[in-house]
């Protein structure tokens, strides 16, 4: 003890010696006290007058000494108002419960008094800070139980949060006379009545259903801002820390949604350990309509339907993730900590059903013990556990309020904690600390064992077909580890193995992408454009960015990714001609002129010049030779320059003349067919001008019609089998090729040619066909469903690894297809193929006719 100290603030008082000495004996840490105390009298600026109050008052003399020497916060709220001391020491106020009602009705008067909006905030901050020092009192001189402690806390966080929720929105919506249309809930210990002195405060924001459309961006700005009303230090600090991550989708969800995207996405995302946090939740402010259903939904997604076996094996391989990462000296998350009981009764209440009213935790274990589904002697281990535990986060906590749970391995920040606890000696005190996790540890490894199984053989038991990818990773174990405690993780991978697992095949060697999947990254939006720094990087992005797509689309469904990777070939096309230094055109012919590759599809070019110069062969042999490069070293493009004049025997590279020419004289009408799908991806624009102006059909279309029919013939009996022909989803009946005939056959023969500007896709065309007056409404319909229909049908059975274009015959191939498209059954498959083919194949035979003439 400093008796220095004490010398100071005698004179400083000009009390009578020694009345001060008397007051020592038993605090926590003394000289903390002390000085504490010195600060205090001298920021009252009646430091004799405020001597006076405590000699007449030992006892609640001795309540603010332990309260000075114990809290760094409340000494230095004391500081800032010394008054905040009598508050303690009045015995006339310092018994005063902490009630809902009275805080509210004393913090609406601080507010009324305010001058500003940021006076007002100071005010909700001293609000605090004076009904804390007064909880943490009573906690320190155990005047109160514990649990009524943490029911005081929260009682507090709830006033504090309802005036700030009013103070906020009056500051938004100046002149609003409806009240604020957020809903708050509150998540955790908060949601648990259960708060602690650091505990965050996590919030979920519901927006009122029937809010008018333009209110929606104020009630945005207003969750915006109370975060700040509540984080921001101010001159008082903070008044609560929040964590908005318990929101759908967490962090990368919206900050605000409606009631209804909530119960939908706990009906159909929530994983288990959402369900198991909803548990304890609760509406803190909002109408009494949203208070029903919420808890109508807490309900019915943690008790509507039994606990499963996957659910809690999830639960229990996070509990060991948590309890693996965290420091021996955790109170909180470490074995036989907080963490530990909260879980046994959580995980009982979902097994079991059991709710009661205002379920803490200490009522759930009173509860469970009441009916049976846990011995008396467990139920009071771990109530006993539980409150002395917390009890000990407290006096961890109190030092500067810091978000800790980890007991100091020695020094005097142990010997204090020791004394706080009433438990003896350092050694006696960790003693007790061992017995007490000991005791709980026991209860929770016979109630709840860690999982049996390896994070492998438990991944395996869901679905064996992971073993082939996931055992050729390195360090595989770490990846079975992820996937076991993750079940977002699981349902990523499960569409990849079950329905697409030649795309797997080309997992198992990149590990960049497993990790992307397994984190969820894959999912978020991918980059138009190919990032490299140099040429040599661009097989491995290209290679990762056309993987992406695919496993993007696997996963999540949708518009199969045909753009992006005709997108990618054309990045790569024009970086080598780059490379190449090519002067000329580069003309897209065939599915990447269309925008619609596939996994397998070749990537068809025409190269043009304005003037033929020497090196321009040259520098197109180089640009192949590069591309062929890269693909050998794994870029999955193939590049075909066969579309040419004259075929293979001509040269790669004609000029804009000499293509005229060759187009005026010698080009056939097969050719002119392929040239309509050109769409220029590098150089001078002009040169596609050249290459649509060839491709329709002026002359004699009589006999064009006659040629062109009988080539379609020819390729459907010469390319396609007779028994494969209702299989094929390309060249078959009513396959891409009748949708691709039924376009080109109207650009060519009728008076609706293409022109630079339009788009080269097939759904872009067919628009324009409608809006001429060539296709009618229903007839564009029938095109464009079966052009999404087969696109898509087309990109699974490559990523299934099936033969060709066709569609199995075996009835689990076929669900293999069905189901990732959202039907329920191969027959539904193909009755749906089977409808949407025989329209199309109609239409084109329509359209046949009526270009006949």
């Amino acid at each position: 003890m400093d008796q220095s100290t004490i010398q100071r603030i005698e004179g400083l008082t000009q009390a009578q010696p020694g009345w001060l000495s008397a007051l020592v004996p038993g605090l926590a840490d003394a000289d903390m006290a002390l000085r504490g105390l010195e600060t205090w009298l001298v920021a009252s600026g009646s430091p004799a007058l405020f001597a006076e109050e405590l000699s007449a008052n030992p006892a609640g003399a001795h309540r603010l000494l332990q309260l000075l020497g114990t809290s760094g916060p409340v000494a230095q709220s004391f500081q800032q108002n010394p008054e905040l001391g009598i508050t303690v020491l009045d015995e006339s106020t310092y018994h005063d419960e902490v009630e809902v009602s009275s805080l509210l009705a004393e913090g609406q008067l601080l507010l009324q008094a305010s001058r500003s909006y940021t006076h007002g905030l100071d005010r909700l901050r001293f609000l605090k800070q004076k009904w804390s020092a007064v909880i943490v009192s009573h906690d320190l001189d155990e005047s109160w139980p514990q649990p009524k402690v943490w029911a005081a806390l929260s009682a507090l966080a709830d006033v504090v949060l309802k005036l700030a929720t009013e103070w906020v929105w009056k500051s938004v919506a100046p002149g609003q006379s409806m009240p604020c249309p957020v809903g708050i809930v509150a998540f955790g210990k908060h949601g648990g009545n259960e708060v602690n002195y650091s505990s965050d405060l996590d919030l979920v924001y519901v927006l009122h259903e029937n809010i008018e459309e333009s209110l929606e961006p104020v009630a945005v700005r207003f969750c915006e801002t109370l975060g700040r009303a509540l984080e921001d230090p101010m001159g008082r600090g903070k008044l609560y820390r929040t964590d908005l991550r318990l929101r759908p989708y967490g962090a990368a969800g919206p900050l605000l949604a409606k009631f209804r995207a909530y119960r939908a996405y706990y009906e159909l995302y929530a994983e288990a350990w959402e369900v198991q946090a909803l548990l304890r939740s609760r509406v803190v402010w909002g109408s009494d309509e949203l208070r029903r259903d919420w808890e109508q939904l807490r309900k019915s997604t943690c008790f509507g339907r039994p606990l499963s076996e996957v659910s809690l094996d999830a639960m229990l391989a996070m509990r060991e993730r948590i309890e693996q990462t965290c420091s021996a000296n955790d109170i909180k998350r470490g074995a036989g900590g907080i963490r530990d009981v909260e879980f046994i009764c959580q995980i009982l209440q979902l097994a079991t059903g059991l709710d009661p009213a205002q379920p803490t935790t200490l009522r759930v274990l009173s509860e469970l013990g009441r009916t049976g589904r846990l011995s008396k002697a467990d139920c009071e281990v771990l109530a006993n556990g539980y409150e002395w535990l917390r009890k000990l986060e407290h006096r961890i906590q109190f030092e500067d309020s810091r978000q800790t749970h980890e007991v100091p391995p020695s020094g005097p920040a142990l010997t204090k904690i020791a004394r706080l606890m009433n438990e003896g000696t350092e050694e006696q005190f960790l003693a007790e600390l061992k017995r007490r996790r000991a005791q709980v540890s026991g209860v929770y490894n016979r109630l709840l064992p860690t999982t049996s199984q390896s994070y492998r053989d438990q991944v395996l038991a869901q679905e064996p077909k992971i073993q082939d990818w996931f055992d050729a990773l390195p360090e595989k174990d770490e990846f079975y580890r992820q996937l076991a405690m993750n079940a977002d993780s699981m349902d990523r991978v499960l569409p990849l193995v079950r329905f697409s697992p030649r795309l797997v095949e080309s997992l198992k060697h990149s590990l960049p992408i497993t990790e992307e999947i397994l984190s969820g990254e894959v999912l978020e939006e991918l980059p138009n454009e190919l990032h490299i720094s140099n040429t040599e990087d661009l097989p491995v992005v290209y290679r990762e960015a056309f993987l992406e797509n695919l496993v993007q689309f696997a996963i999540a469904g949708g518009p199969p990714p045909v753009v992006p990777l005709s997108q990618l070939a054309q990045q790569a096309i024009a970086v080598a001609a780059q490379e190449a230094n090519f002067v000329g055109s580069v003309i897209a012919l065939g599915s990447l002129g269309r925008e619609d590759m596939g996994p397998g599809s070749d990537a068809d070019v025409l190269l043009l010049v304005e003037d033929k110069q020497q090196t321009s062969e040259q520098s197109a042999q180089l640009m192949l030779r590069l591309l062929q490069n890269w693909r050998q070293r794994g870029m999955p493009l193939e590049v075909d320059s066969r579309l040419r004049p004259d075929g293979r025997k001509g040269l790669l590279v004609r000029t804009l003349h000499g293509f005229d020419s060759y187009a005026a004289r010698d080009m056939e009408n097969w050719e002119r067919f392929a040239l309509g799908n050109a769409r220029l991806i590098y150089g001078d624009p002009r040169a596609l001008l050249h290459v649509l102006a060839s491709a329709r059909i002026e002359t004699d279309r009589q006999q064009a019609w006659t040629e062109l029919v009988e080539m379609k013939a020819r390729i459907e009996q010469e390319r396609v089998r007779a028994h494969h022909s209702h299989r094929d989803v390309k060249l078959g009946y009513g396959g891409l090729s009748d949708i691709e005939w039924t376009v080109r056959m109207i650009e060519l023969l009728g008076p609706c040619a293409r022109r630079p500007q339009d788009g080269a896709d097939l759904r872009s065309r067919i628009r324009k066909l409608n809006q001429e007056g060539f296709l009618n409404v229903f007839e564009a319909e029938i095109l464009n469903i079966g052009l999404a229909f087969l696109l898509e049908v087309r990109m699974r059975l490559v990523l299934a690894g099936f033969e060709g274009d066709l569609i199995p015959e075996n009835p689990d191939k076929l669900q293999m297809l069905a189901e990732p498209m959202g039907l329920t059954s191969a027959n539904a498959f193909l009755d749906q193929k089977q409808r949407i083919c025989d329209d199309v194949r109609n239409l084109f035979q329509e359209t046949i006719e009526r270009l006949r003439g």
